[in-house]
């Protein structure tokens, strides 16, 4: 059956949307949760376990302290809780962790923007905090904001976010301390969705209340509601789990029954339809235990097999490809398995013997296994000695050598350009291209300034920003309508702009916010003027706003403003060119998501917009509407902005780097993000230094041409021959055995 369209047509989209909605909004996006006395749990993208000790071990990302050892890098293997003993139970949230410790109080740490943490506060914690008013309880569990605990008696205690009435108080107003769910009685367990909370009831049967959008409550409906609503069809239950949009139970004989969202095959019936009562999951019996997400769905079945299915990209199904599937697959090497996690996009379970083994995405760690594919220093790029431009994408890279183009990543819009849409972890050439100058990279798609002054294009073409006169994606590389005498070329997120004869601008692709500077808002596949520009030297592009670099030094930039990115003291879009405040000298200009900078006379950098990471680097988190100077980078001679941080080439070819570090794309040696400027590590005679508006990764040429990249690999884009996941089970280091409440030790 085909997968219904939701705007989310392939791997790269949803993670491009989902980086952006992190750092605009906050994640929303739902993790694994946990249901009744499992001992391994696994968040979004960290996971945790209960040792023989009963103290807690975690590891993964930590950016919020959701792993609970006073700070906040992330671990690639795992790390002790501080001040956690005596656990029982476990439960992680999206950035969040919670376990049951001794006579049945709560502790909580990480994020607490809606009061997940349950301490009487929204404030984030590193250490773990007591639950206000929870004693007792037997169970825990955590959804994206809001956490639940079963307590003695079969009654149930939430407290947090409660928006879509996910607390089941009758309200949907958040709560940071714990508040009794209304109506629900003789509890033997309880999980947790992104948004919504369900009971399995003594007698087998299964109670959900808060979001029902895709009908995850059961109902038959895709009515909201703040109070216990009864799930149609089920009984005889003998185990329960949410993943965060969807539901699943364990029913007699060992079936499996779920409902709720199945956009990616994640109920497991064969199809991708959505479900409001509950369906059968096909071809399953014995199963013991269950464990879900956003995305996909595992089971153990007889002997300890597991089973799993939906969403597949980063290998999160553990067989050993990255295809989806609506119907279970068999995880490759998994034998006597007795307990699942499952997170955002990865899985790990406890196998024969104790061993916790962990598969798929790695980008953060979450596998354990001490290796992940980003990387907090530089990393050399294979078979790449001679470069002469390099170019970062959102998750892929080029470079321009002796005139050829090549390119490594993720590579499923074609934005490789070598005739597939099969993504690389080493270099691989751009067909036709034997003169380039100079590569330029937006999140999907790629061009390159070829000798003569001509453009070619390659990759996603959704908006026309290959500038060939179609919306046609394409995968090998095409001509730019129009363009000729070019002399240098800029990729923004979805549109690209080129400087032509007499330092005239053109520009083609998205123009939303006005960013093609034509004077509209409709977006072009062919070539257009930039209105009132001549004498451009250098033209910079982010998400939704452009900016040129003039002969005498001046600035202007037009498109969005919403954070002040032009730089003229406003937050007023403008359709065209406008000057930017206090910029004089300018030598070097760059463009960020939201944000842009420049190098001014004398080496100062200054920078202006979008400033929640850091990316401004004057020592502050606060939006600038004009210019303000960077700390601690000044000799700098070319500047370049990411997706949340920026970096510069400064004295002896060295580089600084500030803002968002979460992928270490800083390369200084860490995970935490800066907001005055750090030395990167392992970098000298820098020549040219490149990253993207959506790129959270980093690439030098340093000396001879070689290439250097630090930052995410999750799509293997550092171009080492690694990325961040694996296809199959790989064993946690530094864990040990896990222990389980129901005597499995």
């Amino acid at each position: 059956m085909s997968r219904p369209s939701r705007g989310f047509p392939c791997a790269l989209a949803r993670r491009v949307l989902l980086l952006m909605l992190l750092a605009w909004c906050g994640s929303w996006i739902n993790t694994a949760r946990a249901a009744g006395p499992l001992q391994l749990d696994a968040g979004g993208w960290h996971n945790c376990a209960i040792t023989p000790a009963a103290t807690v071990k975690c590891w993964g990302a930590n950016l919020m302290g959701q792993l609970g050892d006073g700070g906040s890098q992330r671990r690639t293997v795992a790390v002790d809780v501080v001040g956690v003993s005596g656990a029982t139970a476990l439960a992680t949230g999206v950035e969040h962790t919670c376990a049951v410790v001794g006579g049945g109080a709560v502790k909580c740490w990480g994020g607490n923007l809606m009061g997940q943490l349950g301490d009487g506060t929204t404030t984030g914690r590193l250490l773990a905090v007591d639950v206000l008013g929870v004693t007792g309880a037997t169970a825990v569990t955590g959804g994206d904001y809001h956490s639940c605990a079963l307590m003695t008696g079969g009654t149930i205690k939430c407290w947090g976010g409660n928006s879509q009435g996910q607390l089941g108080d009758g309200s949907n107003t958040d709560s940071p301390v714990a508040v009794d769910v209304i109506g629900v009685s003789g509890v033997v367990a309880v999980a947790a969705g992104a948004m919504h909370t369900c009971v399995l009831l003594a007698a087998g049967s299964v109670q959900c209340w808060g979001a029902n959008t895709f009908g995850q409550l059961g109902d038959g409906t895709t009515t909201s509601s703040p109070t216990a609503v009864d799930v149609v069809g089920v009984s005889g239950a003998t185990a329960l789990f949410a993943g965060a949009m969807h539901t699943c139970a364990i029913v007699a004989g060992g079936a499996i029954r779920c409902w709720g969202l199945n956009f990616d095959g994640q109920l497991g019936d064969g199809t991708y339809t959505d479900r409001a009562t509950p369906v059968t999951v096909a071809g399953i019996t014995g199963a013991s235990t269950i464990a879900a997400d956003l995305s996909h769905t595992c089971a153990v079945v007889a002997g300890g097999a597991i089973k799993c299915w939906g969403y597949n990209a980063t290998g999160q199904l553990g067989d050993g490809t990255v295809t989806d599937s609506p119907l279970p697959v068999d995880v490759a090497g998994i034998s006597g398995a007795d307990a699942l996690a499952v997170g955002d996009m990865h899985t790990c379970a406890r196998a024969a013997g104790g061993v916790v083994r962990c598969w798929g995405d790695n980008n953060d760690g979450q596998l354990g296994n001490g290796i992940g594919a980003t990387y907090a220093e530089a990393v050399d790029v294979e078979g790449i000695d001679a470069a002469t431009s390099v170019a970062t994408g959102g998750f892929h890279t080029c470079s321009v050598v002796g005139g050829a183009v090549k390119c490594w990543g993720a590579g499923m819009q074609g934005q490789l350009g070598n005739g597939t849409t099969d993504s690389s972890l080493v270099p691989v050439e751009a067909l036709g291209i034997h003169s380039a100058t100079v590569v330029v990279t937006g999140p999907g798609h790629s061009c390159a300034l070829i000798a003569d002054g001509t453009v070619k294009c390659w990759g996603d073409n959704f908006y026309g920003q290959l500038g060939d006169g179609t919306t046609d994606s394409r995968s090998s590389p095409v001509d730019v309508v129009g363009v000729t005498g070019a002399t240098a070329i800029v990729a923004g997120i979805n549109h690209t702009c080129a400087v032509v004869a007499a330092g005239a601008i053109q520009c083609w692709g998205d123009n939303s916010f006005g960013q093609l500077g034509d004077g509209s808002t409709n977006a072009s596949a062919v070539a257009v003027d930039v209105v009132g520009i001549t004498g451009a030297t250098a033209v910079a592009a982010g998400v939704g706003h452009s900016c040129a670099l003039l002969a005498g030094g001046a600035v202007q930039c037009w498109g969005v403003n919403s954070n002040g990115q032009l730089g003229d003291g406003t937050t007023v879009d403008h359709h065209l060119p406008a000057p930017v405040s206090g910029i004089s000298g300018a030598i070097s200009i760059a463009a960020g998501y939201a944000h842009a900078c420049a190098v001014v006379t004398g080496g100062a950098l200054k920078c202006w917009g979008y400033n929640a990471a850091g990316q401004l680097g004057d020592g502050s988190f606060t939006d600038g509407t004009s210019p303000v100077d960077v700390i601690g980078a000044g000799g700098a001679s070319a500047v370049v902005a990411g997706a949340w941080h920026s970096c510069a080439i400064v004295a002896a070819g060295t580089v600084k780097c500030w803002g968002e570090n979460a992928y270490g794309q800083l390369g200084d040696g860490s995970f935490v993000s800066r907001n005055t400027a750090v030395a990167t590590l392992g970098v000298g005679g820098v020549s040219a230094l490149s990253t993207g508006a959506a790129a959270q990764h980093q690439c030098a040429i340093v000396a001879a041409g070689a290439l250097k990249c630090w930052g995410d690999g999750y799509s293997g884009q550092l171009g080492n021959g690694q990325v961040g996941f694996s296809l199959t089970p790989v064993v946690v280091v530094g864990l040990g055995d896990v222990v389980f409440a129901d005597g499995f030790d």
